[in-house]
């Protein structure tokens, strides 16, 4: 039935679709798997209505059936994009019917993924000792049915949790382990994001010896291969910590590497961010006008996002002023204050990130000339 099914790539809808057009009505078990199917390549196209619409047809198909853990799978695929799509008390209310639900089978390994998958959504949310208390329960499940892989990445999920709610010294000795546990296992995305929290926390102390140490560890285990996503990750801790030190012409050099060798129409999000912090990188080395094309590029791209990276928006959007005021550009400055008011009343600071660049931002707006 699947022979036809290219997987992602292109044509794999039409694939779906014809497959699916062949099948009769009472071939139910085919339709909930090619429609599950449909969810997941309609949400890799950020086709999210339509994803979750495909995907509740698949748990319905598949309630009817009986198919049980189809129906897990199903109900954790549909969370998973309401988080993405920023939609958290709806992810949060269907997680808490999956882990009742997985409960009732006896499917602890699910019970424990419906739970990792809540304290992500809470730490977005910035209810960090939720995330916490969640991170250690899923954790311990894990550790139960011996899921080494989930495991470790809970643990570092909870190192993290716990770096953003303020708990530096505990966060930063678990980082470095489960960095440690990650690379054991080969789970080098896993010690990559770990390292990288440990290299801001280190940052957030100034700390540059040790900082300047871990990036050296995200280089090595760079080099041994990582995602486009991995590398843009990697090249915003370098150049943070390069702009530390003040060396804003040598941040430029690393992050105009990694965005001419990365797809960027694959990873907008990740791309907003490096562009970003590239225009402030060069309105730090003495180019607001570079750095204002930049900015207003790195905004425009995280406006187009979906959901709109708010956080990126507003980053890019003080580099922008701060260039237009260096620049003597009054009325430019007055149009962007404007546009940062309204920003910062739609972004909610939530991790150690954005409070930071909400307090900079509260800053620039009292002390702007012309403000209205």
């Amino acid at each position: 039935m699947m022979r036809y099914f290219r997987g992602n790539g292109p044509g794999a809808l039409a694939d779906l679709n014809r497959i699916l057009a062949d099948l009769h009505d009472d071939e139910l078990e085919a339709r909930g798997v090619v429609l599950g199917n449909m969810g997941i390549v309609l949400k890799n196209a950020a086709r999210y209505d339509e994803a979750i619409e495909s995907t509740a047809q698949a748990e319905r198909i598949n309630r009817k059936r009986g198919a049980s853990d189809l129906v897990c799978s199903n109900m954790l695929t549909r969370a998973n994009m309401l988080k993405h799509m920023r939609e958290y008390e709806a992810c949060l209310e269907l997680l808490s019917e999956l882990k009742d639900f997985a409960a009732l089978l006896g499917r602890s390994r699910l019970v424990a993924m419906a739970i990792g998958t809540a304290a992500n959504v809470q730490s977005r949310m910035g209810k960090e000792e939720e995330a916490v208390n969640l991170y250690l329960e899923a954790a311990k499940l894990f550790a139960d049915v011996e899921d080494e892989r989930n495991y470790i990445i809970t643990r570092s999920n909870l190192a993290v949790a716990r770096y953003f709610a303020g708990e530096t010294d505990l966060a930063a000795a678990e980082l470095s382990e489960s960095a440690d546990a990650a690379v054991g296992s080969g789970l080098r995305g896993c010690a990559m994001a770990s390292l990288c929290a440990l290299a801001d926390l280190q940052l957030d102390r100034r700390d540059y010896e040790s900082a300047h140490a871990t990036v050296l560890r995200l280089e090595e285990l760079e080099s041994l291969g990582a995602t486009p996503h991995d590398r843009i990750q990697n090249s915003l801790v370098k150049s943070r910590l390069l702009l530390a030190q003040d060396k804003p012409n040598d941040a430029v050099t690393v992050l105009r590497g990694v965005m001419k060798s990365v797809p960027a129409a694959d990873l907008d999000e990740d791309f907003a961010a490096a562009q970003s912090m590239l225009a402030r990188a060069s309105f730090e080395s003495g180019n607001p006008v570079e750095a204002i094309e930049l900015a207003s590029l790195s905004f425009d791209l995280a406006e187009r996002v979906f959901p709109p990276d708010v956080e990126c928006m507003l980053h890019s959007g003080l580099t922008w002023a701060r260039s237009a005021q260096l620049l003597g550009d009054g009325e430019e400055v007055a149009r962007l204050v404007l546009d940062m008011k309204d920003l910062q009343q739609r972004l909610e600071p939530t991790g150690i990130s954005s409070k930071k660049l909400h307090s900079e931002v509260t800053d620039f707006l009292a002390n702007a000339a012309g403000t209205p």
